[in-house]
């Protein structure tokens, strides 16, 4: 008896026990069933239609289009070299910028034209007397024909026997003397074309000695082939100076080139925004110069940035010029040359200082618009393991969805969507955590820089 109501004392804990765990339950149910879902804040942008140009940006030095040593061509003392040609003044094309003692050449070409007055003075003796022995040669030639007929005449005399032989004779011996005159005109006439010869040919060399002179007469004084500035000067004036020793060096200022570098997938990006095709099978042909600047200039706008502080940039509008059509193998770039005209002169314009010589600068190369571009963030889009691109998106009920997109050219923090999203969707640029789809969302709009 003892024992079965031992047995019936464990029923009441279970049964309590139960009933504590039924109404937990219970309890749980009706707490979870009473929960709200929360919505996952997120950044979002709104897919707008705007325009947008593809450019790309290479670095390099700006260089002088022109430069030029002014080199001594002739020795002697610097007469002339002004004090105010120190490096960085600015010079004028064709101002004097050295003389070197000119007088010992001014004697050479006195010289070599005394020379030459004496030359002309010996050619036209020749010519003198090249005439008055043809004439007298004319007279000669006459007096030998009166002797011919002398001689003929003593000679039938001599057949009939009117006159002695001495008188024959005689006039025989008259007759030869005057053919030997006229031979020996005969031989002068013909010495004269020779020694004209002779006399043009000195003639000739004396007017080469005197044009001589007169070049290294005029290489004592040196002008500036160019407006420039000065880069260096390697002598003083009183100076005693030999031939190919520098004196100094300019460099243009009326324009300044750059040979950027740029990266292959930037130059692919700015191209593929465009039909190049013109533009390129005009480089590949060659063609270079002002034709191709024209080419590109329909394509491809210019311009180079000078950075001089935190957030402060100069910038110059430029041409491009030229591919060097050379690749940097170690760097992987392509190089570009621009040029950028009357940049080194302040500008009432533009604020800043002039664009030096050797000044590190960013050149852009801006394509032509796309129109009514589909434009994203860079920073929305995503790439999954077989890299293709998507978009987490807000659907029209607030909750996250997934869409793959193609990508087209892109410019700064901007890229085109070429299919995959429409007009006025809501991209998503923060991470969504976690990146459940179907979530629910509570988009934030946000202001993205261009």
């Amino acid at each position: 008896m003892a024992s079965l109501i031992k047995k019936f004392l464990l029923f009441p804990p279970i049964i309590l026990a139960v009933l504590v765990a039924m109404w937990l339950t219970n309890r749980t149910a009706v707490a979870v069933e009473q929960v709200e879902p929360v919505a996952l804040p997120v950044r979002v942008v709104t897919v707008q239609a705007d325009s947008l140009a593809v450019s790309a940006s290479g670095f390099g030095r700006a260089e002088a289009t022109k430069t030029w040593t002014g080199v001594a061509e002739v020795e002697g003392r610097l007469t002339l070299f002004p004090d105010v040609l120190q490096i960085g003044a600015r010079i004028g094309k064709d101002d004097l910028m050295f003389e070197i003692d000119p007088r010992d050449y001014e004697i050479r070409v006195a010289q070599a034209q005394a020379d030459v007055l004496s030359a002309e003075a010996d050619l036209e003796r020749i010519k003198v007397n090249a005439a008055n022995t043809e004439a007298t040669l004319v007279v000669q030639r006459e007096i030998l024909e009166v002797f011919r007929d002398e001689r003929d005449r003593m000679a039938s005399l001599v057949q009939r026997g009117s006159v002695a032989q001495t008188s024959l004779d005689s006039a025989n011996r008259s007759y030869l003397s005057q053919q030997a005159t006229v031979t020996g005109f005969e031989t002068d006439l013909a010495l004269v074309a020779p020694d004209r010869m002779a006399a043009e040919a000195t003639l000739a060399k004396v007017q080469a000695d005197l044009e001589s002179a007169e070049r290294d007469l005029d290489r004592t004084r040196v002008v500036a082939p160019f407006a420039g500035r000065v880069t260096q000067r390697a002598a003083d004036e009183d100076q005693y100076v030999r031939v190919g020793d520098t004196i100094l060096s300019i460099e243009d200022v009326a324009s300044s080139e750059v040979e950027a570098s740029f990266q292959f997938a930037d130059l692919g990006a700015l191209f593929s925004s465009f039909d190049a095709t013109a533009l390129v099978s005009q480089v590949n042909a060659g063609v270079i110069g002002d034709e191709l600047e024209e080419l590109a200039g329909r394509f491809l706008q210019a311009k180079v940035i000078a950075r001089i502080g935190v957030g402060d940039r100069i910038e110059w509008p430029a041409k491009l010029v030229r591919f060097t059509e050379a690749v940097d193998e170690d760097a992987g770039t392509f190089g570009i040359v621009v040029r950028v005209n009357d940049a080194s002169r302040p500008q009432a314009d533009r604020d800043g200082p002039p664009l030096v010589n050797g000044t590190f600068l960013e050149v852009v190369l801006t394509g032509p618009a796309i129109e009514d571009a589909l434009l994203i963030p860079r920073e929305a889009v995503r790439s999954d393991t077989s890299d293709d691109s998507y978009v987490f998106v807000v659907d029209a009920d607030s909750r996250l969805a997934r869409k793959a997109v193609t990508l087209g050219a892109g410019s700064g923090s901007q890229v085109v969507v070429l299919d995959g999203l429409e007009l006025g969707e809501q991209v998503i640029l923060s991470d969504p955590q976690p990146a459940v789809l179907g979530a629910l969302l509570a988009p934030v709009d946000t202001v993205v820089a261009q």
